[in-house]
């Protein structure tokens, strides 16, 4: 509501985007902020701030997501695009905003992208995967993300290593919200991502387990932190 936030700053990521759905609804929150400070401008100013060039902006300074998909990633950086086309303007490439590659793998990405504290908001529906379908499926990534993360411990999911990653990546004073499963809550095998996130500030743990929000048999929450 406030119409001196300067929002080019505020940079939102979904680390595991997918097809984009959170970074559109992310887009929109933006949008709508604009068109909010276009309206006050109008009236107190006398002149409309909404533009293609502040639509763009957005895409370009706000937006950021990663994928293993490549596939998804093509389709995310498609839809973020119809947000914005305009007949007589030339579509932005966005490469660099929404990528391919596996945001867990720290080493990879320190020197990149996806460096510790660099986004003010993260965001995302993360994969759910248990630990002993990564022992049949993929054995030395697994080896690899328990070396890595402190969190992996004992039947973990790969959730667990997508809340840890994501509060590595908000810088402090940031926000984080994820899309889980409720076992976070309950697992033996959640211990330690329980713990972790208990070093910042939980806002809100909303239960949306009653709802069949997936085709899945998964019973959802939605977890809201703030790294402070």
């Amino acid at each position: 509501k406030d119409k001196k936030i300067d929002t080019s700053c505020i940079k939102v990521l979904d680390a595991a985007c997918g097809s984009g759905s959170f970074l559109i609804k992310a887009f929109d929150v933006f949008d709508e902020y604009q068109k909010g400070k276009a309206d006050y401008s109008q009236k107190t100013l006398g002149h409309d701030s909404t533009t293609y060039s502040t639509k763009e902006k957005i895409i370009k300074q706000n937006i950021f997501g990663i994928d293993l998909d490549r596939k998804a990633v093509e389709i995310a950086q498609l839809n973020l695009l119809l947000k914005i086309a305009e007949k007589g303007h030339r579509l932005p490439l966005l490469q660099e905003n929404i990528r391919c590659g596996n945001s867990l793998l720290k080493g990879l990405n320190e020197q990149g992208m996806l460096k510790s504290c660099s986004f003010d908001v993260v965001i995302g529906n993360p994969p759910y995967l248990d630990s002993e379908e990564m022992v049949r499926s993929q054995p030395k990534q697994r080896k690899v993300y328990k070396d890595m993360y402190s969190v992996a411990d004992g039947n973990w999911d790969i959730f667990c290593l997508f809340i840890q990653r994501g509060l590595e990546l908000v810088k402090d004073g940031g926000f984080f919200g994820m899309i889980v499963p409720n076992k976070l809550l309950s697992a033996d095998y959640a211990i330690e991502t329980r713990k972790f996130i208990q070093n910042y500030k939980i806002i809100a743990i909303r239960d949306y387990s009653r709802i069949p929000v997936f085709k899945a048999s998964v019973y959802p929450i939605v977890i809201i932190i703030k790294k402070e």
